[in-house]
């Protein structure tokens, strides 16, 4: 036992002596700290003692080291990691789109706004719209109705039937953006449909006939 535990510090400290002499006659020597700040300065080689001659190696400018090698590698590493992905901008209207879509959307919009506003306010949907490709915008005005339930507090509402064809992708985004408008009671929106699909309101209980007409060739002379 004593003789191979003898044996084993034998060929560990053979080892050790080969490896340390390996070492010392390829040690390179170190760069000066400031040599990333003084490239210019410096020729394409570098010095190394090899079985102690100095030794030039020449420098490719692919590979230039800058600095020791240990700091090389470390900034090769960290360059590595701290790669960061250029996220291109995409424009999700001009990818790649289904056929375009006959939609309705029955509007229900408050009354407690001028009927000024609610052109202005259709305008500018027919203008957003039509920056994401909608086409044969309509717009229809059915008058004031009374409603079966109360909206928001409110038992009156103008009613107003918009059509328009448009990729159907483009249609959740048209609905959230829709839910945020203060203008609007209540929409719904259908597809391929030649006769829209209502909201409930109580018959013949529109405002009277002469004011019904003013409202409606109001809409006509915009839309």
């Amino acid at each position: 036992m004593h003789i191979i535990f003898k044996c084993f510090l034998f060929f560990l400290c053979f080892f050790l002596l080969v490896l340390l002499d390996i070492c010392k006659s390829y040690k390179i020597q170190k760069l000066d700290k400031y040599y990333i700040q003084n490239v210019n300065k410096y020729n394409n080689h570098f010095t190394f003692k090899k079985n102690g001659e100095n030794k030039k190696l020449k420098i490719f400018k692919k590979y230039k080291l800058h600095g020791s090698l240990n700091d090389y590698i470390y900034k090769l590493l960290i360059r590595k990691f701290k790669k960061q992905k250029v996220k291109k901008d995409v424009n999700i209207y001009k990818t790649l789109q289904s056929a375009k879509s006959s939609y309705n959307i029955d509007f229900l919009f408050s009354c407690n706004f001028q009927l000024s506003e609610i052109k202005q306010k259709l305008a500018e949907y027919s203008y957003e719209l039509k920056l994401i490709d909608a086409e044969k915008i309509k717009i229809m005005y059915l008058g004031k109705k009374k409603l079966v339930r109360p909206i928001k507090k409110q038992l009156e509402a103008y009613y107003i039937l918009f059509s328009m064809e448009i990729y159907p992708s483009m249609i959740k985004e048209i609905s959230e953006k829709l839910k945020l408008q203060i203008h609007v009671l209540r929409f719904i929106i259908t597809k391929n449909k030649k006769e829209s699909r209502t909201i409930e309101y109580k018959e013949n209980d529109s405002i009277k006939g002469s004011v019904l007409k003013v409202e409606q060739n109001f809409f006509k002379k915009i839309f």
